[in-house]
């Protein structure tokens, strides 16, 4: 049994933030997303929820209950450990689209507006970004 849960954290390492009994119920539930919505928190770092359609995943959700839609849904029919995989990267994959649109549409005069139309991890990001920027100019114009 310890083999088999340990080739299964092999193929997605986040398994190792579980403990064995959690695990091990994850494998057995695997085809029913309530039991392993239940580990999301543990498992991804600000994701406490997924919008399912039949068997595809369309959107995540902070706690804050900010959904943001994955650029390209992930299929739920493969093994759980394939497809938790594919979620993460797909989850790297959307925040770094959304994180280039934010960067790129950013502007000071229509902030309040932008900080509305975007991701609050992409207003942080974003809002860093600017800053270094401005500091970078205000120090080379001294």
């Amino acid at each position: 049994m310890e083999l088999y849960v340990e080739s299964k954290r092999e193929i997605f390492p986040r398994f190792y933030f579980l403990s064995f009994e959690d695990l091990i119920q994850i494998l057995s539930n695997s085809e029913n997303k309530d039991v392993i919505s239940l580990h999301l928190k543990t498992l991804f770092d600000g994701i406490v929820a997924l919008e399912f359609k039949d068997d595809v995943i369309l959107k995540m959700f902070s706690k804050e209950k900010e959904a943001v839609e994955l650029s390209k849904p992930i299929k739920t029919r493969a093994a759980v450990e394939v497809w938790l995989l594919n979620l993460s990267e797909e989850m790297k994959s959307t925040v770094y689209k959304k994180l280039k649109e934010g960067q790129k549409v950013y502007t000071d005069e229509g902030r309040k507006d932008w900080v509305l139309q975007h991701p609050g991890q992409v207003v942080a990001a974003v809002a860093q970004i600017q800053w270094c920027y401005n500091s970078e100019d205000a120090i080379s114009g001294m």
